[in-house]
């Protein structure tokens, strides 16, 4: 078998490149599917092996569905643990870890709380680390993000929490935060758990927020990535300047430490052997007590106790477990000394010598400063990252987010007409301003028919290059051709001012239009097309009525306009027409029929039109109005769909087909609508004005319709019967006209043999 491959059946079916170097449209063949049969010599139209390619789609398939379904899985694990309850649940936790310890302190609880408070800390702890590496499966950019290191510290920083649990109690041991908040690692550590309350309250002020946006809007555009972005720096910057300045404020300040009772302690130690030792003690315990918050509980110089508690009935010397071990309460330890915590003692040794103080005030004092600082803290870091987010927020991400919204709501309705858009200082604010007007113009532009070509391009936004070529689409509309009688003359007589007239004239056409559902469609000069489209066949009736009441009111309007009058109120005119002889005249043509609507033209250029000869109809009829004297008229298959009520006034004045064409029209015509229908002054006054035009349209229908069967005779009869009502009317004189003209004998109208109803027209 050849392995040759006719070129249009290529795998890529696109012109090389070096065969048309000087072509411009290298993308003519780009919407073309890609074939499945190859040709050869031997059979021309050979199956292509579609085995593997269909393996590999079903393959592709199958792994695009486990993807939409792992996303599925994903976002709904993610909304369960930003649900209200979990966040409720992760700040009482959160809580617990930045004031636990201290609260306890300050509430003066025993130590033997020490133990199941470091079990809890260690359980919460446990909850964040399968927390954060749950969040850390289910969200992939989280991982190793700032944020999740953020995470990892605060959790580590809860360490010092479970020490109780691990080392036990000892005297003067840091297994309590209190002296460790005194460094700088313990005030980091702290801001850690401070960060993580924050976050926590963040996500909780946020639901709430969206929650309430819900309750007023019932459908809410998902948060904008620029929006999470900025919030995410707001966050990270925040924290960095402050974990900056809690490094590089201690620095900046000198560290003071209070080493008096230490000192006093080794001056003590050298007055043991003198008589004034117990004077010196007891100095040392009330100077002690005084300056310092703090119990004086042990003093134990060259291995012998050397102080006689003044609130004991016995020496110390009988308690010598009380402090250095465990506490067993068989020893008998009195109850000051059994309900200390191990972080209340803090002992000074000195060459073998030992001190003991009891500094449980100072203590509970630290405590209850390190809860005021922390909610001091929690509090600042809370407005600095919600005011900063509210004002970026405000002044960027929300104009940002409000055009993407716009963009999203053409692409579902290009239709959508923008309000309240209005004039700002803020330059955000002007470029939503320019994308409405911007919108404004592109919807004036393509107009109806472009509907499509609009939610397309805009709802494309992965790719910047405009996709023109869409696809028409069939649709049944009433059409609807205007044109502006004696233009080129009125053009020579205006000059410059003819832009205004025109203008006029088109705003008194589209605004009547528009304010019956119609949607201009292409503005030729003196010409315009008008279209209206019914959503469903129920609405046939409907837009078709809208159509004859817009043609109808422009008549009157345009008869009536001041500044149509104002504007041809010129010498040229004048002298052209003749003085007060000019007036604005327009022929109106209606149909109803089929088309394909679509975009038309070139990258270059293009424009959004209705392409059938259903459409050249209403521009055939608007031409006859020149013919049959009539402002308005209309096809059958328009007239059909009128309701009743509205065919009053309207009668058929011919039977035609158009110029090189064979299918017969009705043709009907508006009289509400004909200024030029003049009766009999006479007969008015006989019959009244009412009674003489019934009395006209119904002689005319009986003659046009007798002309139709054939039966001319009767036909002239009744058409000059209806010429004594109205000695004026076009379409009578016409159809006589054309009796006379078609008969052997001129003077006895017949119709000719191969009469069929209809005859051919010019039109």
């Amino acid at each position: 078998m050849s392995e040759d491959v006719l070129f249009r059946d290529a795998e890529v079916i696109q012109p090389p490149d070096e065969l048309y170097a000087d072509s411009k449209n290298r993308n003519i063949y780009g919407h073309v599917a890609a074939p499945r049969f190859i040709a050869c010599a031997e059979d021309i139209w050979l199956a292509k092996q579609l085995e593997v390619v269909e393996e590999k789609e079903d393959n592709s398939d199958a792994l695009n569905l486990r993807a939409r379904a792992d996303a599925a899985f994903r976002k709904k694990a993610l909304d369960v643990l930003d649900h209200p309850a979990f966040l409720i649940f992760f700040a009482f936790a959160t809580f617990w870890a930045l004031f636990a310890d201290d609260v306890v302190y300050v509430i003066k609880g025993s130590k033997g709380v020490d133990i199941p408070f470091a079990w809890i800390s260690f359980i919460f702890m446990g909850i964040f680390s399968i927390e954060q590496c749950v969040r850390t499966y289910l969200d992939p950019p989280y991982a190793c993000s700032f944020f999740w290191w953020i995470d990892i510290a605060g959790t580590g920083s809860m360490f010092n929490s479970i020490l109780p649990i691990m080392i036990g109690c000892q005297v003067g041991s840091t297994a309590s935060l209190g002296p460790l908040l005194l460094s700088r690692l313990g005030r980091i550590m702290r801001l850690f758990r401070v960060i993580r309350v924050v976050k926590v309250l963040q996500k909780c002020f946020k639901r709430k927020v969206e929650s309430e946006e819900e309750g007023e809007k019932a459908k809410e555009a998902p948060p904008s990535a620029v929006g999470k972005r900025l919030n995410e720096l707001i966050i990270k910057e925040v924290i960095l300047m402050t974990l900056a300045l809690m490094f590089i404020s201690p620095n900046l300040s000198v560290d003071e430490e209070d080493r008096g009772r230490e000192v006093t302690f080794r001056q003590l130690v050298s007055g043991f052997n003198y008589s004034s030792f117990p004077a010196q003690l007891a100095s040392y315990e009330a100077t002690g007590e005084e300056f310092s918050d703090s119990q004086l509980l042990h003093v134990k110089i060259d291995g012998k106790r050397a102080m006689h508690d003044f609130f004991w009935p016995r020496t110390l010397s009988e308690f010598p477990d009380c402090f250095m071990g465990q506490d067993d309460p068989a020893i008998g330890c009195p109850g000051n000394v059994s309900e200390l915590r191990c972080s209340f003692l803090e002992k000074y040794t000195f060459q073998g010598h030992v001190v003991i103080w009891n500094n449980s005030i100072q203590q509970r004092q630290q405590a209850l400063k390190n809860i005021l600082l922390t909610v001091f803290l929690i509090a600042v870091l809370f407005v600095m990252f919600t005011g900063l987010s509210n004002d970026v927020t405000s002044l960027v991400v929300r104009p940002i987010e409000s055009m993407v919204d716009i963009v999203h709501k053409l692409a579902q309705n290009p239709t959508l007409q923008l309000e309240g858009q209005s004039k700002s200082k803020y330059e955000t604010e002007a470029v939503r301003v320019a994308l409405a007007k911007i919108v404004g113009l592109m919807q004036l532009g393509f107009g109806g028919a472009g509907h499509e070509i609009i939610s397309a391009n805009l709802a494309n936004s992965e790719s910047a290059q405009l996709d023109l070529m869409i696809r028409g689409k069939k649709k049944e509309c009433a059409y609807g051709f205007c044109d502006i009688r004696q233009f080129t003359d009125t053009v020579e007589c205006l000059q410059d001012q003819v832009m205004l007239f025109t203008n006029s004239v088109s705003e008194i056409i589209h605004q009547a239009c528009n304010d019956n559902k119609g949607e201009p469609n292409k503005n030729i000069g003196d010409a315009f097309l008008i279209v209206w489209r019914p959503k469903s066949m129920h609405d046939h009736t409907k837009i078709v009525d809208g159509a004859l009441t817009s043609f109808r009111r422009c008549v009157r309007e345009v008869a009536s306009s001041q500044t149509l009058q104002l504007v041809t109120n010129v010498e040229a005119i004048h002298k052209k027409f003749g003085r007060d002889k000019y007036r604005t005249k327009i022929g109106f043509g209606l149909h109803f029929g089929w088309s394909v609507e679509g975009p038309v033209g070139s990258p270059k250029k293009i424009d959004c039109s209705y392409l059938s000869p259903e459409v050249k109809i209403s521009d055939r009829l608007e031409a006859a109005t020149k013919i049959y004297s009539s402002n308005i008229l209309m096809s059958g298959q328009f007239y059909d769909l009128l309701s009743d009520h509205i065919k009053v006034g309207i009668r058929l004045i011919d039977h035609i087909t158009l110029k090189g064409g064979h299918k017969p029209f009705r043709v009907y015509a508006d009289d509400r609508s004909n200024l030029w229908l003049k009766m009999n002054p006479r007969l008015i006054e006989i019959y009244g004005a009412e009674a003489a035009y019934e009395q006209f349209s119904k002689t005319f229908h009986e003659g046009i319709d007798a002309f139709i069967k054939g039966d001319w005779p009767t036909a002239q009869q009744k058409l000059e019967g209806a010429a004594d009502f109205c000695p004026e009317d076009t379409p009578t004189r016409l159809l006589m006209k054309e009796m006379k003209s078609r008969s052997i004998d001129p003077s006895i109208p017949t119709a000719p043999v191969d009469w069929k109803g209809y005859h051919d027209s010019d039109v």
